[in-house]
């Protein structure tokens, strides 16, 4: 039998989103210029409101709130994505201790449950039921000269491995 360990998931599940943040972010900087501007992306140019909008969420009295950053064209690429790297992170961080604290709060619930013989996939569901995040891939065509392809969601259920990779 597996041995199950709600706060080791956690961690782990959020150091692996961390760690794809850094891969992504450093494949990307290898590929612009220390000088290259998002104006001169034709992809950011076309997709400007999409690509120069971030979306940051924070609780307030379990309220979410948006907050919405506008990037000038002006604005070096590597810039761009070095605050993109420190944003996600800092969020996913965030995130890890709430789910942590969630964890610490039920943490006797989950005990009985793994004595038990709950199933590994219903614990994570009832562990990351409420905010579960995940990351999505994409794959451009060559025609796409987007800046950076790693999507970050975050949704109110839990989502298999499975179930992640037949959404990408």
């Amino acid at each position: 039998m597996n041995r199950f360990s709600p706060k080791i998931e956690i961690i782990n599940h959020f150091d692996n989103l961390i760690n794809q943040v850094d891969i992504e972010i450093e494949k990307c900087l290898e590929k612009f210029k220390e000088e290259e501007l998002l104006s001169q992306r034709k992809t950011c140019v076309k997709q400007s409101r999409f690509n120069l909008v971030s979306f940051y969420s924070s609780k307030i009295n379990n309220k979410m709130y948006h907050t919405v950053d506008l990037w000038s064209e002006s604005t070096k690429v590597v810039d761009y994505l070095n605050q993109v790297r420190m944003r996600t992170i800092e969020e996913l961080r965030n995130e890890q201790n709430d789910a942590l604290e969630y964890y610490k709060n039920n943490s006797s619930n989950f005990k009985n449950q793994i004595k038990e013989g709950i199933k590994i996939e219903e614990l994570k569901s009832q562990l990351f039921g409420e905010k579960f995040y995940f990351q999505v891939l994409y794959k451009p065509s060559d025609e796409d000269n987007s800046i950076f392809n790693l999507f970050t969601i975050c949704v109110d259920f839990y989502m298999s491995p499975d179930d992640i990779d037949l959404l990408e």
